[in-house]
């Protein structure tokens, strides 16, 4: 591998090359930090440029737009942009000026629909690095470029076709060593834990359920495993027992959130807190309703990615769900927070009086039973539920007492449980433990 000083020139110069150079954004993100100029008038003034471009340059936008007098200040009352819309108007959403823009194109994970497809221009790539940049060194005290990493991400299309010799060579200038567990077993997580012991990264970087059954493997085990700088856990929901076991095997875990879409929206700090990078993207956590979600609730995220003009998604309904926070942090940062990422709106089963149960609910079911290896539910209607299972070798299946918590919790549902060997997955790799066909206020 490179050595720190010439893989971080290798970085910077690849970065040039391509038009990618980030070093100016970061500047201006760091300017704001030393308080040179008020957080509130950057962002304000970049939603002022975003809308007026879109208005000008966007077929929806210029039919949409036109409605308000200035809509900066009714901001709040362009409505919210939805997913479904973004599939069935792509053309209507991109700029006119798109191919001068040197757009590049991408699908989100489609965890739980189809995949919508979206376009990033190089400002918009070139903001969200100067993001992660900055994160990693004023919250973790780590040059990112410098940095060893080992990723461990999933994806279909790679263990089928091997990696592009573009994505190994970016790999290696960053000083990555990259591990596809899109199917885990116990070959690679022993493969991963020697590697890990053999690179000793600076940072361990994966999607939880990977970083999990890794740190599970150990722990069952008994083995003692490096500790990075910093574990980051991203691209699915972190949720409590991940986070206790990632922890436990590895050391402290940080919460970093993004989408492909709208990458780099927010990092956990220290003190636990997860602060939104607003000065990337603009979020609002709404209620059932459409209002602000007050301090403490549960709401809808809906996000505005300030840098993206090439298909500007105005107010967008990301498809997540968190609780609104206010005030500031304890860290110090005067960055707004927000509060942890609870899922997908379709993660939530929906109950028959239309409250919400998150899928925590399920692990914690399922988590104490020994025999279980893997579980996935899937709530086709109000009144039954689809629970795959795929049992541990050499266990007895006994399904009585877990039946009984989800009644308790559930009233007199239908459940068709199925036994599997492995609980199906998609081309992502992200995993979800819960899924819901059914739609309540909140949902999307």
């Amino acid at each position: 591998m490179l050595g720190s000083f010439l893989r971080k020139s290798a970085v910077l110069a690849l970065m040039r090359l391509t038009g990618r150079d980030f070093r100016r954004e970061l500047r201006t993100i760091e300017s704001i930090m030393r308080g040179d100029m008020l957080l509130e008038d950057f962002v304000r003034e970049s939603l002022r440029s975003l809308l007026e471009y879109a208005e000008k340059k966007v077929p929806h936008y210029t039919r949409l737009l036109r409605n308000f007098e200035d809509p900066l200040t009714h901001f709040d009352e362009i409505p919210v942009l939805k997913r479904s819309f973004v599939q069935a108007h792509l053309d209507d959403l991109t700029s006119t000026d798109m191919e001068r823009m040197r757009a590049s194109t991408g699908t989100t994970g489609g965890s739980t629909a189809r995949p919508i497809r979206f376009f990033r221009d190089v400002r918009s790539y070139r903001w969200s690095k100067a993001t992660e940049v900055f994160y990693y060194s004023w919250f973790l005290g780590i040059d990112l470029l410098k940095a060893r990493k080992m990723i461990i991400w999933g994806s279909a299309a790679e263990l089928l076709g091997g990696i592009s010799p573009l994505s190994k060579m970016t790999h290696f200038l960053d000083g990555a060593v990259y591990f596809n567990a899109y199917l885990i077993d116990q070959r690679l997580i022993e493969r991963v834990l020697r590697k890990l012991e053999d690179y000793r990264p600076d940072i361990l970087r994966g999607l939880p359920h990977f970083l999990a059954a890794v740190a599970e493997y150990a722990l069952r085990r008994g083995i003692e495993v490096f500790r990075p700088k910093a574990v980051i856990s991203t691209g699915e929901t972190l949720n409590k027992w991940k986070r206790e076991m990632i922890e436990e095997a590895f050391g402290r875990v940080y919460n970093f959130y993004g989408a492909r879409e709208a990458p780099s929206i927010a990092g956990e700090c220290s003190d636990g807190s997860l602060h939104v990078f607003s000065f990337n993207n603009l979020i609002e956590i709404l209620d059932d309703s459409g209002g602000k979600a007050p301090d403490g609730a549960l709401g809808n995220v809906v996000v505005t990615p300030l840098h993206n003009y090439v298909m500007p998604l105005i107010r967008y309904e990301i498809g997540d769900m968190a609780r609104a926070v206010e005030g500031r942090c304890s860290c110090g940062s005067f960055l707004p927070r927000m509060g942890s990422i609870e899922g997908r709106a379709t993660e939530f089963v929906v109950r028959r009086d239309g409250s919400l149960l998150g899928g925590e609910f399920f692990e914690g079911v399922f988590r104490v039973e020994e025999w279980v290896r893997e579980f996935q539910v899937i709530q086709e209607d109000l009144s039954t539920l689809r629970i795959f299972i795929a049992p541990r070798g050499g266990t007895r299946v006994s399904l009585s007492v877990p039946e009984g918590k989800i009644r308790e919790v559930l009233g007199d549902v239908i459940i068709r449980w199925e036994l599997v060997d492995s609980v199906p997955k998609p081309a992502s790799g992200k995993f979800m433990y819960v899924i819901s066909k059914v739609r309540s206020g909140l949902a999307v």
